[in-house]
């Protein structure tokens, strides 16, 4: 029998194609890439951090490494990699295929097509399979082909993109944001662009809920209906879900807002508040959750930073709004700017949130650390139910920021006497003397009052101080009479007006005026005062006297930043 020839092998008539990086394993393409998001999100955490020759040496360091890796473009076409058939192909066979279970198909021949955006798209034909009732725009920050549009979904217009779209896909998007900020910017703005009944698709890798200290995939999807969503599929990573109102049942069941703190508003005075009330939660109990919400995002995130490089293990994160902060904390403390703020935050935001909880929930704590009008503070607390009353702080007995670091705060606080008992403890992490004052307003009220006190004897002791020396008088000696005097007073013994006056002592005086409580603030607290004043028909010739000189010293120069003792540098140099 003859022996038979070998088959010759059939060569291709056109190149192989071998894209770069296409022979590395899919284990390696996996570790190079979760290389590429820790880099990044500790590139972010540095950026936070106040400039230093270590920290510069730090994102140097960073960015050469990213670029030993082959940079933005090299991660791309490894995440192309693994949308080949041979390794599973992309998600978007997942959304397809879970759209069309829910009929879409069908009915969208008939409607019209619907429209996908769909953001960090690696190619520009994942959806060509669906032409026919599915109109989709690909975009990218780094786009790699010309039909996929190159644009930053976070600056995407919002007025012209409001409920235009009616799907979605955010794949494998949320895990290169670095920022939580930016990851709940891009879940806002995402139900923001959402019909009422569109569809938004959500793929993260598996490690971000496997292997997190912070989230699991319970938690993940509470999370996704506290912001506004339903969820309608899920498998391993991917979930398809819809914009609703919040099913407050199922948030509430996987989110226990009682273990849960939120703190709105990060200024001066709020960021240590919030710093020593949580860190002094933490040290009583590890499984305390702790939100914190700010006008200001990079603030929240610097928030965040600082206490979790103090406290790695705590769980803590950042709510767009103060909806947001109320649905995931059953204890909520405010400290705002003045009374719009106020009945802004709790109106628009928090009393809302409270009447939807109201049939669900054993209820929220609120305490309202805001200087306001007397007669906003109770007209809020009225429509606040029962068990959920604002409660005031008194400006601390020593300067204000440092006594909010040093948590030595003084509470007057206003509210029913059951109330009071609940909030006592998270006022004792925060300062030292904690007074019942009475009903809702009534702590406030007491403040005002306390303040316009202050505000006049700081006037006074700055006059005395300039005419002691005009007379020949040495300053720490007239202070020493004045101290040990009838005359002795908060506003000479603690915060002398006079550089020198109080040895061994330094107050805002000793520093330029710098810290302490800023002159516009004192302005704000006399002019509540007059407010009050006219509304009771009250008498007030010094109050009214000492706003004006407030007044004037608050436009003068630079003095409504600085400590209101500077009172004294403006009568000093008054001709």
């Amino acid at each position: 029998m003859p022996k038979a020839k070998p088959k010759k092998r059939k060569q291709p008539i056109t190149p192989a194609v071998n894209p770069k990086g296409s022979s590395i394993s899919a284990q390696s393409c996996r570790t190079v890439i979760r290389r590429f998001h820790v880099l990044l999100k500790r590139k972010e955490q540095l950026k936070a951090e106040p400039p230093t020759p270590d920290r510069t040496a730090k994102l140097s360091e960073i960015e050469h490494e990213i670029e030993s890796l082959g940079g933005l473009e090299h991660y791309q076409e490894l995440s192309s990699l693994g949308q080949r058939d041979e390794r599973g192909g992309g998600s978007e066979r997942i959304f397809i295929s879970w759209l069309k279970e829910q009929g879409v198909h069908k009915d969208r021949q008939a409607k019209g097509k619907m429209k996908l955006l769909e953001v960090g798209a690696l190619k520009p034909d994942n959806y060509q399979s669906c032409s026919s009732w599915l109109e989709w725009t690909p975009i990218d920050l780094h786009s790699r082909h010309p039909d996929i549009l190159e644009q930053d979904f976070l600056e995407m217009d919002v007025d012209q993109n409001t409920h235009k779209f009616d799907a979605i896909s955010l794949s494998l998007v949320l895990n290169f944001m670095p920022s939580l900020t930016d990851r709940g910017k891009a879940l806002k703005l995402a139900h923001r662009f959402l019909k009422t009944d569109g569809f938004l698709f959500l793929a993260l890798p598996l490690p971000c809920v496997s292997n997190s200290r912070y989230l699991d995939f319970q938690h993940l999807t509470s999370l996704m209906e506290a912001i506004g969503f339903t969820e309608l599929q899920s498998h391993r990573l991917t979930l398809t879900m819809r914009p609703s109102l919040v099913r407050l049942h199922h948030v509430l069941s996987n989110n226990p807002r009682a273990n849960s703190t939120s703190f709105i508003g990060l200024g001066r005075m709020g960021y240590q508040m919030a710093y020593n009330l949580f860190s002094k939660q933490y040290a009583e109990c590890k499984d305390q959750q702790f939100v914190v919400c700010d006008a200001v995002p990079d603030t929240a995130q610097s928030f965040c930073t600082s206490f979790t490089n103090a406290h790695p293990e705590a769980k803590i994160s950042i709510a767009g709004t103060p909806q947001e902060a109320t649905l995931s904390s059953g204890k909520v403390i405010t400290m705002l700017p003045s009374s719009p703020h106020v009945k802004s935050v709790y109106n628009e935001g928090i009393i809302p949130v409270i009447a939807k909880l109201k049939s669900t929930d054993n209820g929220t704590l609120c305490i309202d650390s805001t200087t306001l009008d007397v007669d906003v503070a109770r007209q809020v607390a009225q429509v606040i139910d029962s068990n959920v009353w604002p409660y005031n702080v008194l400006t601390p007995s020593r300067s204000g920021v440092s006594g909010a670091k040093a948590a030595t705060l003084s509470f007057l606080v206003g509210g029913p006497e059951q109330t009071f008992k609940e909030a006592h403890p998270l006022l004792s992490f925060m300062g030292q003397r904690i007074i019942h004052c009475g009903p809702s307003g009534a702590g406030l009220a007491a403040k005002i009052c306390n303040n316009l006190v202050l505000g006049v004897e700081q006037i006074v002791v700055a006059e005395a101080m300039l005419l002691g020396q005009s007379l020949g008088l040495d300053p720490a000696i007239l202070a020493s009479v004045i101290n040990s005097s009838t005359g002795g007073c908060w506003a000479s013994s603690v915060n002398n007006p006079v550089p020198s006056a109080l040895p061994g002592k330094t107050p805002p005086c000793e520093n330029s005026y710098e810290g302490g409580f800023a002159t516009n603030l004192m302005l704000k607290d006399m002019g509540l005062a007059v407010d009050a004043a006219n509304n009771q028909k009250s008498p007030l010739p010094l109050g009214k006297f000492a706003q004006d000189i407030y007044s004037n010293v608050s436009g003068h120069k630079d003095l409504g930043k600085r400590d209101f003792s500077s009172v004294y540098l403006y009568l000093k140099e008054k001709p």
